[in-house]
């Protein structure tokens, strides 16, 4: 059972607007030529209208494919305190736990108990292992269908990103003249959650794409219960699909951690 695959999967996007509805898609047609001003209403109603939350706990199934297509199926659990930290467990056959990983923003730790190993230390070892930029806030964000931006300015350089309808959905797209991260967003037209999203990062030679579905009501918000994302690098390819099997939130906060006296570092 390939480690690195685990790893990816696990760590691997106002007054124009109204809270739950949106305004007539005429008159959005209409103000065509004033992209770049509507960016900012359609992405803080995005934000309005994201599930609010302290805690979030997902049990979870997936299946992940690397390059060579090898194919492996898992299941586990994650807790998220948001904002704050990341606990993930991820169990392979009759339910033994394999790998387990606690995140914060600043710090990234995991046990591999095939191996017998155990990871203290930053992000840096994640990234090599990727060839990719990722943290905690942008791997928040994809679990929970949050909307992101690679950038170091964070949410708002998105307000600077042109604006378009598609059918149903509502799509962002990066500057031309931004050169090092292209994105583009579909967002529904009905619910404002993200539906697709697409980073390109040119000089690392990456890309992500994310696609969600299967949105279920929790307190009149809606919350993805399918997860499908690709990672592509210079060397890797992953394709995983995600399927919480059962979302609780606001809830028991454990995540303990702790590595046995047995381990030995890598």
């Amino acid at each position: 059972m390939k480690i690195n695959v685990f790893l990816v999967f696990v760590l691997i996007f106002s007054q124009c607007f109204s809270k739950k509805h949106l305004t007539e898609n005429s008159e959005l047609e209409n103000k065509k030529s004033q992209t770049t001003f509507l960016a900012k209403p359609l992405i803080d109603s995005v934000i309005q209208n994201h599930f609010p939350y302290k805690n979030i706990q997902l049990k979870y199934s997936a299946s992940v494919e690397d390059e060579n297509e090898d194919e492996q199926n898992v299941a586990g659990t994650i807790k998220i305190v948001k904002d704050s930290a990341m606990w993930i467990s991820v169990t392979a056959l009759m339910g033994i736990e394999v790998f387990r990983l606690f995140l914060t923003p600043d710090s990234l730790k995991y046990i591999n108990r095939l191996k017998s190993t155990y990871y203290v230390g930053n992000y840096e070892k994640l990234k090599q292992t990727l060839n990719t930029d990722i943290d905690f806030f942008m791997l928040q964000s994809i679990l929970t269908n949050y909307i992101f931006s690679n950038s170091k300015n964070g949410i708002r350089t998105l307000y600077e990103y042109s604006f378009s309808l598609d059918s149903n959905y509502y799509v962002l797209n990066s500057p031309d003249s931004v050169q090092e991260i292209r994105q583009k967003i579909h967002i529904d037209a009905k619910t404002f959650k993200i539906k697709r999203l697409f980073t390109e990062m040119l000089s690392q030679g990456a890309n992500l794409s994310l696609s969600y579905d299967n949105f279920s009501d929790f307190e009149s918000r809606l919350f993805p219960q399918n997860l499908f994302f690709q990672v592509n690098t210079r060397t890797r390819f992953y394709k995983i699909l995600l399927n919480y099997e059962k979302i609780s939130f606001n809830g028991n906060e454990k995540m303990p951690f702790k590595i046995s006296e047995k381990f030995k570092p890598e």
